[in-house]
């Protein structure tokens, strides 16, 4: 249902419940009952979290400066994101929800301590001259906070980034607490930054271009193809020739690994990697751009157009997913990447399959098998090219 139907249930907090249980009257023996039961108690509204006595109370008017000078570097989110966590509230939220998702971050902490400034969060860590994008995140509203800040470090470590360079993250970079005209509040609206064009122009900025362009953050939390905002900047930046890349946080890589290793070990024919990075990447990889959804009618109306203007919604589809076979193809099959228990099992998996080719061979042809168990023995343990090359010299000769 759309924000404020009133089928949606919500928690004191504000938040929307995921999983409002029906007011089923039952007895004491579980049978159901006429008579509804008395509701819970409901759980205590949470206190306002402490602004930090780091974040200054006054910035650059958010329309003074280019949106893409709107953004804060990986250190000052961390900073952040640290100052968010440290509050009572944020603990609280994440015992009652179970995470804290980015429209909590914005409702229950960046309104609160922006309000009445209009400048964003970023703006008001940065002063007067905001600080310029080198990469844009494109990412969706429902993910944990831990896992953005997890492909973030992930992006800038794999880049070899300096923590100082700046990225554009609209719940961050935009003024949140004007929805709209009707709400009292010094700073513009969010349709009023909207009529700039802010992610067209922050994608197209010399920072993004020719830095690090535009990065699509993958959590196991939420699906930013979901989120018809994404397809879109990753559409402008394709238009553009700008380069596209990903991050993942660690449990979304960790999931990829154990899904390619299962078709790998268990479904490829011959363990081909090949044909187990296929299936793989049809499982995981492919989306359908077209069923994504916005909020507002409007704003769904122009990205389409945009899309469907641009190559269209089967073209779109086709560059992500090359594109997520190039960032996965990195992360699940080289021995760098690859997480550390997944590369343990394909390690065992190697040293099992030589001690049964070994020990086949042994009972097969006494000799040979002497011969290959040292051949193998090498192999496994890493031995240098000599001792192997004096190992298949005396194979050879046998």
């Amino acid at each position: 249902p759309p924000e404020g139907h009133p089928s949606i249930k919500r928690t004191k907090s504000g938040h929307p419940n995921p999983n409002p249980s029906p007011n089923i009257g039952r007895t004491k023996s579980g049978h159901a009952t006429d008579k509804p039961l008395p509701e819970p108690d409901p759980e205590p509204i949470l206190p306002p979290a402490p602004r930090p006595e780091w974040l200054p109370e006054e910035g650059p008017a958010q329309m003074s400066l280019p949106p893409e000078r709107w953004a804060m570097s990986l250190r000052q989110f961390k900073q952040l994101m640290a100052g968010i966590r440290s509050t009572e509230r944020y603990t609280e939220l994440k015992r009652r929800h179970g995470m804290v998702n980015m429209y909590m971050v914005c409702d229950d902490f960046i309104k609160p301590w922006t309000a009445g400034t209009g400048c964003s969060i970023a703006l008001l860590m940065n002063g007067e001259h905001g600080l310029a994008a080198d990469a844009m995140a494109s990412h969706a509203w429902g993910e944990d906070n831990e896992e953005l800040e997890q492909a973030l470090d992930n992006f800038y470590t794999h880049l070899k980034l300096d923590p100082d360079q700046a990225v554009w993250i609209c719940t961050l970079s935009q003024y949140q607490c004007k929805p709209s005209l009707d709400t009292d509040d010094v700073g513009p609206t969010i349709g009023e930054q909207l009529e700039l064009d802010p992610f067209t122009k922050v994608i197209e900025s010399d920072g993004v271009a020719n830095g690090s362009g535009l990065v699509a953050i993958h959590t196991t939390s939420a699906d930013l193809y979901t989120r018809l905002w994404c397809p879109f900047e990753i559409s402008r930046a394709a238009l553009k020739k700008i380069k596209l890349t990903a991050a993942a946080s660690d449990s979304f890589r960790e999931a990829m690994d154990a899904d390619y290793f299962y078709f790998l070990k268990d479904v490829a024919a011959n363990s081909d990697a090949a044909t187990a990075f296929e299936m793989f990447a049809l499982k995981n990889l492919t989306v359908q751009t077209e069923n994504a959804q916005c909020s507002f009618a409007a704003d769904e109306a122009m990205i389409r157009q945009h899309v469907e203007q641009s190559g269209g919604w089967a073209l779109l589809d086709k560059i992500i997913l090359e594109r997520r076979k190039r960032f996965f193809n990195d992360y699940t099959r080289t021995k760098a990447s690859v997480s550390s228990s997944v590369q343990q099992q394909l390690d065992q998996s190697v040293r099992e399959s030589n001690l049964r080719a070994m020990k086949q061979f042994e009972s097969a042809v006494p000799l040979m098998g002497k011969v290959l168990g040292g051949v193998l023995g090498a192999l496994g343990a890493d031995e240098d090219q000599g001792e192997m090359d004096d190992a298949f010299a005396a194979l050879e000769k046998e």
